[in-house]
């Protein structure tokens, strides 16, 4: 968890803590809700962002793993 999680969550427990809610504030404050959407909007483009580092990085390694399965089963069938 980000710091910045961190001290949200400890915000929303102080803010719950007073019988309040975060919720309450955004109706509120549509500048709020504003940005509550933003920030969930940039979670989910960072996600992504991700997956698609993470899935190009793996791309050598699945590559050289499907050669070494290739040549693994070619000598498993002349050997048997």
């Amino acid at each position: 968890m980000s710091d910045e999680e961190l001290t949200l969550n400890k915000l929303r427990n102080q803010i719950s803590s007073m019988g309040a809610s975060e919720f309450d504030s955004r109706e509120q404050l549509p500048e709020l809700q504003e940005m509550f959407d933003e920030l969930q909007a940039l979670k989910m483009e960072m996600n992504e962002a991700k997956k698609r580092a993470a899935a190009e990085a793996a791309r050598p390694y699945e590559e050289l793993m499907k050669e070494i399965t290739d040549r693994y089963m070619f000598i498993i069938k002349l050997t048997s």
